[in-house]
């Protein structure tokens, strides 16, 4: 992409199998935060600040279980991804990312993906 050039990445490889690994890269004009299948993206909209504490926020907050991914497959083949995140006991899904073309008849299962490197800072009641 024209103007578009990494500066610097950032990985977090996955600690067990339930795990899942993050990975942030940064450009000249935005910082993405992939998690396996989903990924995120932060735009520098009003400050180069704002933008990094987003974007580090939602990764360290990924490393936690606070967060989990909600993957469903389709015959063993990923097609969509759910962010989840934890209040006051309940799973709320926060976005979901898909695949535009997968096996509709497919055989479906889904699996659960949760980080457990840092403990967790938004189950809470006001969050």
């Amino acid at each position: 992409m024209v103007g578009r050039r990494r500066w610097k990445s950032l990985h977090f490889p996955k600690r067990s199998d339930d795990g899942f690994d993050i990975t942030v890269e940064v450009f000249s004009n935005e910082i993405i935060v992939s998690a396996d299948g989903p990924h995120f993206h932060f735009d520098q909209v009003e400050s180069p600040e704002d933008t990094v504490n987003d974007a580090l926020g939602l990764t360290r907050d990924l490393l936690s279980p606070d967060m989990r991914i909600l993957q469903k497959c389709t015959n063993g083949k990923p097609y969509k991804w759910s962010l989840q995140v934890l209040r006051n006991g309940t799973w709320h899904t926060e976005q979901t990312m898909g695949l535009l073309v997968f096996n509709i008849i497919g055989k479906r299962s889904e699996r659960v993906f949760t980080n457990r490197l840092l403990p967790g800072r938004l189950n809470t009641s006001d969050a």
